[in-house]
């Protein structure tokens, strides 16, 4: 178990995030409403990168569905944007968030850099319509003194796309 690391908790519907580690191996888990939860370690699963591969939610079906057939042609995709997000986590710090409102798949890099020093905060790929949250919290009093924040990606998608120049913001 790592820092990050998606898990469930083994004796209640509760999915989270691994924020840190404490005392008598328990585990700070931020779960999906925003709560963060001290938890033995042995009541928590890691949940597999690939399960939603294989346990997608059924998406109700209409009459009228066509058969998908592969297209040789580029199919045109949305550009709606990837956006830099602060929440507030408690009055004194924020939580970053990296969110993908485009129908492109991104593999990216975000960081933090003053003068002298780079941080990672996020790194991966960030799936169409979806958004990650890095583990890093940053304190509000220290604002000024955050540094810039760089963003870099690349346009991806599986199957046939019109080649696109990478992405890269500060």
């Amino acid at each position: 178990m790592n820092i990050g690391d998606k898990v469930r908790l083994l004796h209640s519907k509760e999915e989270g995030i691994i924020t840190r580690f404490l005392k008598d191996n328990v585990v700070e888990v931020e779960i999906e409403a925003g709560f963060k939860l001290p938890v033995l370690r042995r009541e928590l699963a890691i949940v597999s990168k690939t399960e939603q591969q294989f346990f997608k939610p059924v998406q109700p079906s209409s009459g009228n569905e066509v058969t998908k057939q592969k297209d040789t042609k580029p199919v045109i995709k949305a550009d709606k944007g990837v956006f830099l997000a602060f929440l507030p986590v408690n009055d004194k710090s924020v939580a970053v968030y990296l969110i993908n409102n485009s129908d492109w798949n991104f593999p990216f890099t975000l960081t933090l850099h003053t003068e002298r020093i780079h941080v990672g905060l996020l790194g991966g790929v960030l799936q169409a319509k979806s958004s990650q949250k890095s583990p890093l919290e940053l304190a509000i009093k220290d604002m000024e003194e955050w540094g810039s924040f760089s963003f870099q990606a690349f346009y991806y998608n599986d199957g046939p796309f019109d080649e696109r120049a990478s992405l890269s913001k500060k």
